[in-house]
């Protein structure tokens, strides 16, 4: 009876849920980072075979080839995270500076959001939540004033408007 009122750490329900949690995230990593492999190999070539900047199709071969790396080379579960979480945000990061803001970058930011509120904490959520912020608001300056244009010569100029709206939208949809 002492053993399921003691005020021992380790029978505490608050140790007893953390302890769940990272059993459950450090067991969910592998299969997520072999699903993104294979379904990366089959986004990869076309990938690659479309893109028109050289620096971006350096930068889908690096994102993928270090999540190989990481996947099956045995690292600390935060470096193996820190590493996945990083691509994602290099992908947005790529897409952004390829498309500006109407391009699929958002997607990666709000992947970035959800991933590591479920894979860190709730307070790498809101982290990634203020890069996302972040970067909208970088790019957005750059690329607003004429400093920085898309890679993607084609790419639909957006307005302030288009970048308040999209940057408020990814970051809002986490919540």
């Amino acid at each position: 009876m002492a053993g399921i009122f003691s005020t021992n750490k380790a029978f505490s329900p608050e140790e007893s849920t953390r302890t769940l949690y990272k059993n459950w995230r450090e067991s969910f990593a592998f299969p997520l980072l072999i699903g993104v492999l294979i379904f990366g190999a089959f986004l990869l070539i076309p990938a690659i075979n479309s893109v028109k900047s050289s620096i971006v199709g350096i930068v889908f071969i690096a994102t993928y080839v270090s999540t190989g790396i990481v996947t099956f080379i045995r690292f600390s579960y935060s470096i193996r995270m820190g590493v996945f979480l990083l691509n994602i945000f290099v992908l947005g990061l790529s897409e952004l500076a390829t498309h500006g803001i109407l391009g699929d970058g958002i997607f990666f930011f709000l992947g970035l959001i959800i991933f590591s509120t479920m894979l860190l904490s709730p307070k790498a959520g809101i982290i990634a939540i203020v890069l996302d912020i972040l970067a909208c608001i970088i790019f957005g300056i750059f690329m607003l004033n004429g400093s920085l244009l898309p890679i993607n010569p084609n790419a639909v100029p957006a307005k302030l408007d288009d970048w308040l709206s999209k940057a408020a939208r990814s970051s809002c949809s986490a919540w």
